[in-house]
């Protein structure tokens, strides 16, 4: 045989034991890379698909039937809460009720408050008045310091976990609230 058909034949024995040999190894590989991008996928979809989505609407409008500072959770998930904190004029308060009680106690009447614990649930598409008040009825300057204090003087921060355990953190006014909880 003349060299150029020993390389020839050198060769095509070369690509056969590649082809026998690793091949199968690479084809393995990219399977199980592909397989785990997939999982990966799956289960990003999964926990989305359960993430609670919180957030607060506040009502100031007179023309509302209420106004006061709402929770809601807009999300497919239900939302554990872990600690909902009120703030006035940016010193923290106790709970709801404490921060009424800036108010003055002669602008109280017709104000309601819900407080949470630890581990209550908010559920999926659930809307709960913390701080409200009635419209109807209401004697127009205790409406005006009531949406006064709504607007600039009270903050809430809301800590919550998806049922699997990822925790946040969300502030009823923008850059209002102090460092997020741990």
């Amino acid at each position: 045989m003349s060299k150029i058909g020993d390389i020839a034949v050198s060769i095509n024995a070369m690509v056969r034991g590649f082809t026998r040999d690793w091949l199968p190894l690479i084809l393995s590989v990219a399977t199980v890379a592909i397989s785990w991008m997939a999982y990966n996928d799956a289960h990003t979809a999964s926990l989305l698909s359960v993430k609670p989505s919180v957030d607060f609407l506040t009502e100031t409008e007179v023309e509302e039937p209420m106004v006061g500072v709402a929770v809601i959770n807009a999300g497919p998930g239900p939302a554990v809460v872990r600690e909902i904190a009120y703030f006035v004029d940016g010193k923290r308060v106790k709970d709801a009720f404490e921060a009424t009680t800036y108010l003055g106690e002669s602008e109280l009447d017709g104000v309601r408050y819900l407080d949470y614990d630890v581990g209550d649930i908010l559920a999926a598409g659930d809307q709960r008045w913390l701080l409200s008040r009635k419209t109807a009825n209401a004697k127009a300057e205790a409406m005006n310091k009531f949406i006064d204090f709504l607007d600039r003087r009270l903050v809430v921060d809301i800590s919550y976990c998806a049922l699997r355990g990822e925790c946040w953190s969300r502030c009823s006014r923008s850059k209002a609230c102090g460092p997020k909880f741990d």
